[in-house]
């Protein structure tokens, strides 16, 4: 995810020492990443492929500095809440890795236990070795099965809980023992305000280019969006609709959008690295994520520091960055009308998207700027909090 690595990079611009353990190494060849990516990954320990050798020294130092706790750590995370032969083996997967993290992290004296995506290999350290954790809950697939993720068994063994939005947070003291709501806290993500700056030029005034990014999946309802641009287009409007991005949908959205508009009006981009997604932002006019679930989309802050005007759905987090009418449009999440309307009204008038745009960075720069939100964060990490016992 690249807004991890740029708060990985931000809090080492803080003066932490940050050792980073992921479980799969980067998606692409070392070539095709950028020099920070590429930094970052040679600075990396990767999980997967396995390296066998170090997980049966790991695992040997662990069972024979406290056998009792090693083997009360494996029976915890099987114990899981559906117990089916699936659950069970990606636990003891989970335990595993969980493990070799916890000794990596241990061995390079650190003081601090943080998982991003990887809560269940923080609960099995802690459970084996004693490392106190804690972690991000960013949404929405956590709050899909509570129960499934172990909830409030991580929230019960963790030092602090990080939520990304107020909505977040109400979400885990919903599926967590109210006795454990003093730690989770809120620290919002954010964007390098200094990088993502509004266009020097403005885009070519047509056609009215709506641009969305992210992976094309169900969630971020990019059906729907295309099905509205193309009523746009029926309705005579000179707009293009630029998809960036990769996923298991594209192939059915190109059937779509074949079926429903001249090819020139819905283009699909495909994926992008992170300096062609900023050139994306530039030339585009809107940006449109009409998703049915989200966190808060990092992509979104993006466009909104660019002073680009946003159509959102009104879902999860996303409220907490956009005010409707004044920093951005909101729509019911699968609303087709609410959608056409909102981009209709932002397609024929520039003047709202220009004040649209202007409100959309001021938020971004006042509540979403990088290293003051990185800095709260690093704070979060660093402050005592009480540990409970695991149950």
């Amino acid at each position: 995810m690249t807004y991890v690595l740029r708060e990985v990079r931000a809090l080492r611009a803080l003066g932490a020492d940050v050792h980073v353990v992921a479980l799969r190494p980067p998606d692409r060849p070392l070539d095709r990443l950028t020099p920070e990516e590429r930094e970052e990954a040679e600075r990396c320990t990767y999980l997967v492929p396995r390296p066998w050798a170090l997980y049966l020294r790991a695992h040997a130092a662990c069972l024979a500095a406290s056998p009792g706790r090693y083997l009360g750590a494996l029976r915890a995370m099987l114990r899981t809440p559906r117990p089916d032969s699936r659950e069970m083996a990606k636990a003891f997967r989970y335990f595993l890795d969980g493990v070799v993290a916890g000794w990596l992290f241990r061995r390079a004296g650190a003081t601090a236990f943080h998982a991003q995506f990887a809560s269940a290999f923080a609960l099995a350290a802690r459970r084996a070795l004693g490392v106190p954790y804690s972690f991000t809950v960013h949404g929405p697939e956590e709050f899909d099965d509570p129960v499934g993720w172990r909830m409030r068994e991580k929230v019960a063994g963790a030092t602090r809980v990080v939520t990304i939005s107020d909505y977040a947070r109400s979400q885990v003291l919903r599926f967590s023992d109210p006795a454990d709501a003093p730690k989770v806290v809120v620290a919002r993500l954010g964007v390098d305000v200094a990088r993502f700056v509004p266009p020097a030029a403005e885009p070519a005034p047509a056609p009215v280019e709506i641009l969305n990014v992210g992976r094309l999946v169900p969630a971020k309802a990019q059906e729907g969006l295309v099905r509205a641009v193309a009523a746009l287009v029926a309705e005579g409007h000179d707009v293009r609709l630029r998809l960036v991005g990769d996923g298991p949908d594209r192939a059915h959205l190109e059937r779509l959008a074949r079926a429903l508009a001249p090819a020139e009006r819905i283009v699909f981009d495909g994926w992008r690295t992170g300096d062609e997604i900023l050139a994306r932002f530039a030339a585009a006019h809107i940006l449109a994520m009409p998703s049915f679930a989200e966190g808060i989309p990092v992509a979104l802050m993006e466009a909104m520091a660019m002073a680009k005007p946003c159509v959102a759905s009104r879902v999860h987090g996303i409220p907490e960055l956009i005010v409707d009418g004044e920093s951005g449009l909101l729509v019911s999440p699968s609303s087709h009308e609410e959608l056409v309307a909102a981009l209709r009204r932002v397609v024929t008038d520039p003047a709202l998207r220009a004040r649209l745009g202007a409100a959309g960075r001021e938020a971004v720069v006042t509540r979403y700027e990088l290293t003051t939100n990185t800095r709260r964060f690093a704070e979060l990490l660093l402050g005592d909090a009480p540990v409970r016992e695991d149950r």
